[in-house]
């Protein structure tokens, strides 16, 4: 099957036309194929079809105008998640054997290929099918027609080639007779021909038309023609004079942005208008430089370059008339003819324009309102703009953000920079320092230009002057090139509070952050406070790479740090926002575990914390601040540090997370020590205490409880040590001590924690204990009837991670009594707790003992629930792995829980 749009649609089948149907379907089938085989959105397709009058059912009957012409043209019409797209390829479509064509004119061959290109036409592109929206894509394309046959002609007007050269191009001025590059190429065809008397009245046709239509003379290219034809002094090649190219040097060393490259052709069409925004120092002019001369053959009115000065060291931007004044002189229009007043300088740049295929950069835009009023408005100009901000109000343009380097290509970049000699030997050493100049173009062609001009350096050397976080940007500095310098172009733009913002997230210890931790290190409200982070997001100082959560270039944060310890801000902004992660990791552990054992003191009560009401909310909120709560526990004074570093034990305990675990709850005992807080230094203890007693180090543990009990400590940290201790002395095989200890505990907290939700919780715990430990001692009846109070209290009081260990404690010792199915039947329940609950270790502890319980009635699931067991304890970095992969090796081995020995803390 066939389908052609190069003139009317027409659907051809085993040599046979096909009609889609009615009208819509007409539209439906041009938006498909439009699109070249991409994927058209159903919210185009309904433009396409209905313009701006949909139906309330367009989506219903879209989906049904699409079946109709799958069933009518018996072609394949693929269902998309975003919308529909129809396969084509060069060989079923005419467009797009006319991209295909085009594309190789630029490679060689050129005119063989423009030729075979126009040759697909039979008319004006999609004649018949109606639409605004269509007939606006239909005439981009005929713009691009035109712009073949000038080239096809260009080329063979510089071959000699004329032979009936001059009617068909005046067929095609006949159709567009505002194009002035075709205007000229007539009359130098038929100049070539010797028919000057021709040439000069197709001129004056032009001239004549030009004044009546649009009150405009003719391009200063076109008038430089007209005398050249008078003198006999033509040139060949291009029409008039030579075309203007104040294109910037295209640097040799360009590096990667491969698919950036792409897009900008695929968006380069006749017309368009393209915006190229991106951070300070990402590449946007280089980049632009580089399409700009790739797509140069295909304007051959000009191309032209204006910087507009809208992050220019020194300098203030450029206002529209002054930079309208430089680009009419570009064009040869002489001062003296230049209007003063703005309008009229707006009215001659468009009327200069009109006719010609000119492309134009404006390159380092402030903002939207600056350059709206250079925008060409001939159809057949291409307008590419550059801007750290992103320039959503230019309205139909083309938006593409460039970021940063992928690390090859950053690697690539230094390479050829640097030389290949230099780092051949050092790869590591390269690896590193492009990741210390944090894959930023500037920062990586700095870094290794000053490689390649100290030769006595080595990229190791390099790469470890870049180490030093503190001098870094310093090092990033060649002449009067530096990193620094790009960024405080777009720093000192900011309004005051936004400045001030900028600098504070410098401060934050994290990666990234949310709007309520921003208005904590602010200490502003949360609603203005994001609206200053979007206006950095709109000037790329900040990334939203989320919904709500908001990065920063390493480069940039340590600038912004930089400039808040000038100011001398850090301080307080820390205290505040240390006090707003304690106050909303209180709120949010609360959800996980309702047996906190002390009372955060917050200095700054925040104004606003994130909606945690439910246990997924705080798993979420935990999951997302994780590394921000560590690096805050570490950053923060002492007397903030110990409390916020045991707040988050809950997560990091249910988590199995031990690396944050252990490092949150060292800090946080140096720091209650530091300040001389006993209380707190309990806190970290019972902390500590329960991590070692998860990886098996019995000895470490019992030393912290201990220590708990010797430092008075308030009843819920005695009861807390009390009942590990016991855990402790059950886990070596002394069960009557296992139950002295948790009596003991449980004379604090109640026998069936009357007091509260807490004490509740913790009877829990310690019943679970005593209820092990008479299962070892032959007392099964007793036994079962401790355990099931435990699962009763704990549930009483919503402690889901205690309501887990105290099944497992039924569970384990109904396998230890021998009752295998009471004992399957919680592990399961168990697991579905801990699975649904994100519980890692109970995951681990309950799959073990359904291995155990079920193994030797289907062993092939055992193995399975081993090997899992096992990968969890592995991913956890706990010693228990051994025994899942122990029963692995062997099913016969021997194991803790084989001995009844339990796995776990209060």
């Amino acid at each position: 099957m066939e389908f052609r749009l190069l003139g009317p649609l027409e659907v051809v089948r085993d040599g046979r036309r096909v009609s889609p149907g009615g009208p819509r379907q007409h539209r439906l089938l041009a938006a498909l194929l439009l699109a070249v085989g991409r994927t058209v959105t159903v919210d185009a397709l309904i433009d396409a079809v209905w313009d701006d009058t949909p139906p309330a059912t367009a989506r219903h009957q879209l989906h049904k105008a699409v079946a109709a012409l799958r069933e009518r043209l018996r072609c394949r019409i693929e269902t998309e998640p975003a919308g529909y797209r129809l396969p084509v390829t060069a060989d079923t479509l005419d467009l797009a054997a006319f991209e295909h064509h085009l594309a190789s004119a630029k490679q060689a061959a050129a005119a063989d290929h423009l030729a075979a290109a126009v040759a697909l036409w039979r008319g004006p592109a999609l004649d018949g099918v109606d639409g605004t929206r269509l007939r606006a894509a239909a005439h981009a394309l005929d713009e691009r027609r035109a712009g073949a046959v000038e080239r096809l002609a260009a080329l063979r007007l510089a071959d000699g080639d004329t032979d009936g050269l001059a009617d068909e191009l005046a067929t095609h001025l006949a159709e567009h007779p505002y194009r002035e590059e075709l205007r000229a190429l007539v009359m130098k065809v038929l100049h070539h021909d010797g028919r000057q008397a021709d040439a000069l009245r197709v001129y004056h046709q032009g001239r004549t038309l030009l004044a009546e239509q649009l009150g405009v003379d003719p391009s200063a290219q076109l008038r430089a023609l007209h005398q050249q034809i008078l003198q006999g002094e033509v040139r060949g090649g291009e029409p008039g004079e030579a075309p203007l190219n104040a294109l910037p040097h295209d640097i040799a060393d360009f590096t990667g942005r491969t698919a950036e490259l792409d897009w900008l052709r695929q968006a380069a069409t006749p017309g368009a208008v393209i915006a190229v925004d991106g951070m300070p120092g990402v590449g946007k002019t280089t980049l632009a430089v580089r399409a700009a001369h790739r797509l140069a053959a295909d304007y051959p009115g000009g191309r032209l370059f204006l910087d507009l000065r809208g992050h220019t060291p020194g300098a203030t931007p450029m206002d529209a008339t002054t930079a309208l004044g430089l680009l009419l002189r570009m064009l040869g229009v002489a001062p003296a003819a230049i209007p003063s007043e703005p309008e009229h300088r707006a009215a001659r740049w468009r009327s200069e324009l009109a006719g010609r295929r000119v492309l134009v950069v404006l390159d380092n835009a402030a903002g939207a309102a600056q350059v709206r009023p250079l925008l060409p408005a001939a159809p057949g100009c291409l307008t590419i703009v550059t801007a750290r901000r992103r320039l959503g109000a230019l309205d139909g343009a083309a938006t593409l953000t460039v970021d940063i380097m992928p690390a090859l290509d950053a690697r690539r970049l230094f390479e050829s920079v640097a030389g290949p000699g230099r780092v051949a030997a050092e790869p590591d050493a390269v690896v590193e320092s492009v990741a210390r100049c944090g894959q930023l173009p500037l920062a990586v062609r700095i870094a290794a230009t000053r490689l390649a001009h100290r030769p006595a350096w080595t990229v190791g050397h390099l790469a470890g002057r870049l180490r030093d976080e503190h001098h870094r940007l310093a090092e990033l500095a060649v002449d009067d090139r530096t990193v620094a310098a790009a960024f405080a172009l777009s720093y000192k733009q900011l309004p005051d509070d936004t400045a001030r913002l900028f600098r504070l997230l410098g401060v934050h210890p994290g990666l990234d952050i949310d709007v309520f931790a921003a208005a904590a290190l602010a200490g502003a409200p949360v609603r203005a406070t994001e609206k200053l982070l979007q206006d950095m997001v709109d000037v790329h100082l900040v990334t939203e790479h989320v919904p709500g959560r908001y990065g920063m270039h390493d480069l940039l944060r340590q600038h912004a740090r930089r400039l808040a310890h000038e100011v001398g801000e850090p301080g307080s902004a820390l205290d505040r926002l240390v006090d707003y992660y304690l106050a909303a990791a209180t709120v949010a552990a609360d959800q996980l575990d309702s047996g906190r054992r002390f009372t955060p003191a917050v200095d700054h009560q925040p104004a606003a914390v994130p909606e945690l009401t439910t246990r997924g909310q705080a798993q979420a909120w935990f999951g997302a601040e994780l590394a921000n709560l560590v690096e805050a526990v570490e950053q923060a004074k002492p007397s903030q540090a110990w409390q916020l570093g045991c707040v988050v034990r809950p997560w990091l305990e249910q988590r199995g997370l031990l690396t944050e675990w252990a490092r949150t709850h060292h800090r946080a005992l140096d720091a209650a020590r530091a300040c001389g807080d006993r209380a707190g230094a309990a806190v970290a203890l019972c902390g500590l205490g329960a991590l070692h007693l998860w990886c098996g180090e019995q000895t470490l543990a019992r030393q912290c409880f201990h220590d708990v009990l010797d430092a008075e400590a308030n009843a819920a940290l005695r009861v807390n040590a009390l009942t590990n201790l016991g855990i402790l002395a059950l886990r070596a095989g002394d069960y009557r001590a296992a139950i002295d200890w948790s009596e003991r505990a449980l004379a604090i907290t109640g026998r069936h924690g009357e007091h509260g939700a807490r004490e509740r919780r913790d009877a829990a715990a310690t019943r679970t204990t005593i209820g092990l430990a008479l299962g070892r001692l032959g007392d099964p009846e007793r036994a079962l009837r401790e355990h099931r109070s435990a699962i009763t209290m704990a549930r009483q009081a919503g402690a889901v991670a205690t309501t887990c260990q105290a099944v497992l404690g039924l569970a384990e010792t109904a396998y230890a009594l021998g009752d295998l199915a009471c004992a399957a039947a919680n592990f399961r329940e168990a697991l579905d707790t801990a699975n649904a609950n994100g519980l890692r270790f109970h995951q681990a502890i309950a799959l073990e003992g359904l291995a155990h319980a079920c193994a030797e009635a289907d062993p092939q699931s055992a193995s399975a629930r081993w090997a899992a067991a096992a990968r969890i304890l592995g991913e956890l970095g706990s010693s228990y792995e051994a025994q899942p992969l122990a029963h692995l090796d062997s099913p016969d081995a021997d194991c803790d829980l084989c001995r009844g020995v339990p796995v776990r803390t209060a």
